[in-house]
């Protein structure tokens, strides 16, 4: 759905946490940002204007994330294109690579996480592309929390 430039890199990550895929090639150039949203028919996410207004007389579908702090520059992507908070955090989404998280057992995790998260942690997620391990740990309260001031802000 989305293509983030570099300076959006952690809105990427945050909307994939959320369940969006959002997709950050390593670019050299605006120019190349266009034209990776033209081939693969994604939205360009940015806060440059002069990329904005290239990609525009381009036909490349653009939006201009609003400079502010990130959960406001989230809310206005989700209510610009009419989307909502489904479950979070995603269960399907790398939030680092974009890859398909698939469930992983336990006995496949140990020594790939820390001993005490290994012990009391039941549910883990891996991702198919880069191999990253996830759970839900203390960092999930935090991301419910910032996700009810993103909701609140859709309102």
């Amino acid at each position: 759905m989305f293509v983030a430039d570099v300076m959006l890199a952690k809105v990427a990550r945050w909307l994939r946490i959320l369940g969006i895929r959002v997709e950050s090639p390593e670019l050299k150039d605006d120019g190349e940002f266009i034209e990776y949203a033209k081939e693969n028919k994604l939205i360009l996410l940015t806060m440059d204007v002069e990329l904005s207004k290239r990609a525009r007389k381009q036909n490349v579908g653009i939006f201009l994330v609003p400079k502010k702090n990130l959960e406001e520059q989230l809310a206005s992507i989700l209510k610009e294109f009419s989307i909502p908070l489904g479950k979070f955090p995603s269960e399907t989404i790398c939030p680092k690579c974009n890859g398909e998280l698939k469930t992983a057992e336990k006995k496949d995790v140990e020594g790939r996480v820390q001993k005490k998260t290994f012990e009391e942690v039941d549910s883990f997620w891996e991702c198919r592309n880069c191999k990253h391990v996830f759970w839900e740990g203390s960092h999930t309260g935090r991301i419910r929390s910032a996700v009810r001031r993103i909701r609140d802000l859709m309102e």
